[in-house]
């Protein structure tokens, strides 16, 4: 799209934490503080830019994900998209006797601590997007109230499916495709 329209102006910006605050983004136990420190960075140079050049929309991609801050969504006179974005869901209680009670206690805290997060974060983030993409019909009915659309967060174009007629490596007409 960008090459059939020229007058398409993107400049990208890069933007970082100070570096006392980057030895978070070492290994995975840091990177959602990370994110939620970068987002609010994120959301005060969005806010300066937009004064300066107007933008027409923001898109806020995300680590897929319902309970964390979107620091483009909610910029006043700034129409924004968020997503798409998925979150936790309730593990089947029925299940629980096979989790152990240790990880009957993770999977509750789990499950409590994003519903807070998605209060703080997603709640705000979907009331204040033009337009919110879920990942699939539970994410869409959680946000109902502001009519989101269901788009996968990944998704594969028929028309660049391989085709297993002639291929050496499937003979039988069986194909998997793992992602």
């Amino acid at each position: 799209a960008m090459l059939a329209e020229p007058a398409l102006r993107l400049f990208p910006v890069y933007l970082d934490l100070p570096g006392w605050a980057r030895w978070w983004k070492r290994g995975s136990r840091g990177a959602r503080l990370y994110y939620v420190l970068w987002q609010s960075r994120a959301r005060r140079i969005a806010k300066q830019l937009h004064r300066e050049e107007a933008f027409d929309v923001a898109h806020h991609v995300t680590f897929a994900s319902d309970s964390l801050p979107a620091g483009v969504v909610g910029i006043r006179g700034l129409p924004a998209v968020w997503g798409p974005v998925g979150g936790t869901f309730p593990f089947p209680w029925s299940l629980r006797r096979w989790l152990g009670f240790r990880g009957f206690l993770l999977e509750s805290a789990r499950y409590l601590v994003a519903g807070v997060s998605r209060a703080m974060f997603g709640k705000r983030a979907a009331r204040g997007a033009s337009v919110v993409v879920a990942q699939n019909y539970d994410v869409a009915h959680r946000f109902a109230s502001q009519t989101p659309i269901v788009e996968l967060n990944i998704a594969l174009d028929p028309s660049l499916e391989p085709s297993p007629r002639g291929s050496s490596i499937n003979r039988d007409g069986r194909l998997a495709l793992y992602v």
